[in-house]
Parts: C-alpha cells; sequence; structure tokens
C-alpha cells in the first residue's frame, strides 16, 4: 500500500515500476508466510490498478493545472504590461502614473513637464511616421537620463518625470537630453527637435500634494512656453 499510495505523486512511468515492484513484493511475503492464495494475488492487483487510475487521474490534473497556472500568470504578466506601458514609446503611461500615486510621499521630487516644441509641424511637414520616430527619440532619450521608472507619456507629445534627484544634477540632465534632442534625423535631413521644459522642485507631503506639484510644474512650462519655447525653467519651493 505504500508504494501503490506513493504512485499518485509519480509520472506514469515511475508507476508502473512502483506497482510491479509492490505486486511482487505483496506476493513473496504471502510465499514467505505460506499463506498464498490465487484470490491474494487477484485482490492485489485489482488493488493496484484502481490505484494506479487514481493517481494517473490525479497526476494528469494537477499537470494541466499547472500548466493553466503558468499560462493565465503569463497572460496577466502580458496584460499588466500592455495595460501600464505606452505602446508607442514603451515607457509608462497614464495607467502607471495612477498605479505609483501612493509611492510619491514624504520626498523631495523634481517634477519635470516636457513638451516637445511644434510636435504638429513634424507631421505636417515629414508625415506621421516622422512624427512618431521623434515622440519615440524622445521616450528612450528621457529613460536613458533619468531611468525608465520616473518616465511617463501622459499625452501626444507631453511626457513627464518625477525624480528624487534634484539640483545640479537634474539640470546637467536636462541640458545633455536638449543637447541630444538636436541630433535626432531621419533618412532625409536633420529635424532640430527641441523641448519646453518646465521643472519644479518641491517637498511632497502626501500622495495627494502631487496633483498640485503636477499643475505648478506645468505652469512654469507654460512660461517657458511664453517667452519662446526651447528653453527649461527649474524653479524651487520655498518649502523645500
Amino acid at each position: 500500500f505504500i508504494c501503490t499510495f506513493g504512485v499518485i505523486i509519480m509520472n506514469p512511468v515511475r508507476m508502473i515500476i512502483a506497482s510491479a515492484l509492490s505486486f511482487i513484493i505483496f506476493n513473496i511475503v504471502f510465499y514467505s508466510y505460506g499463506i498464498f492464495r490465487w484470490y491474494h494475488s487477484l485482490n492485489i492487483l485489482e488493488i493496484i490498478f484502481y490505484m494506479n487510475v487514481i493517481g494517473l487521474v490525479r497526476y494528469f490534473t494537477v499537470c494541466g493545472y499547472l500548466e493553466t497556472t503558468e499560462t493565465l500568470s503569463r497572460y496577466s504578466t502580458i496584460l499588466e504590461r500592455l495595460s501600464f506601458t505606452d505602446e508607442l514609446t514603451q515607457i509608462n503611461n497614464r495607467n502607471a502614473l495612477r498605479r505609483d500615486w501612493n509611492t510619491f510621499s514624504e520626498k523631495v521630487y523634481s517634477v519635470m513637464m516636457l513638451d516637445i516644441d511644434d510636435f504638429k509641424d513634424y507631421n505636417d511637414t515629414y508625415g506621421h511616421l516622422v512624427g512618431d520616430m521623434v515622440i519615440k527619440e524622445t521616450a528612450r532619450l528621457l529613460a536613458e537620463q533619468f531611468g525608465p521608472e520616473c518616465c511617463y507619456r501622459i499625452g501626444g507629445d507631453e511626457f513627464l518625470v518625477i525624480s528624487e534627484e534634484v539640483d545640479e544634477a537634474f539640470t546637467e540632465k536636462i541640458r545633455a537630453l536638449r543637447r541630444f534632442a538636436s541630433e535626432i534625423k531621419d533618412d532625409k535631413c536633420d529635424l532640430k527637435v527641441s523641448y519646453s521644459i518646465g521643472v519644479l522642485r518641491a517637498y511632497c507631503i502626501e500622495p495627494a500634494y502631487m496633483r498640485t506639484l503636477l499643475k505648478e510644474a506645468d505652469d512654469v512650462l507654460y512660461e517657458v512656453k511664453e517667452q519662446g519655447k526651447n528653453n527649461f525653467k527649474y524653479v524651487v519651493k520655498k518649502d523645500v
């Protein structure tokens, strides 16, 4: 019975081997005690047969369950990635910002709003493929400079960066970002891509306060646009 019950955790090949061994062992024991009868052997064979059926059912049921669980886990991962990742740029989207919202608390952040200057002109002059390329290159540069976990695409040509990095280190990355953007080109010509960037450095008291910081960073961006675009402004709140 020990051998027979053991087959429920074995594969079919081991099941056959264990069944044969248990059948032989039972018969040897009966012979050694001189109590062997053919119906004993048949009863043992019948028990082993039914236990094997149970074992096989359980084996394939467990295999099916594990396979289904693995498949569901894989699809869940894919769906999560699609839900929180911008399809065009492969960086975080608005859903990801909502997911991360509760993590923005009791820290000093540099909140950066970025617009691609005169983006409509790229679509009108060169076509939407070039426009998409400019957006993708912008996302790539942002991810390289600030880390993909900090970057979000929140609109057509609008991007957001929320980083704990501040002051000169952050502004130096902005300068590098603008420099690399000016080198973006397609097969025909240099596109001379430029950005308007507004940055607010502030202490986020609680997650809900991040809405205020986003609004104020957007106001800084608007000031940059009003002053002629292709520039950035870094504002530090007094409470920092």
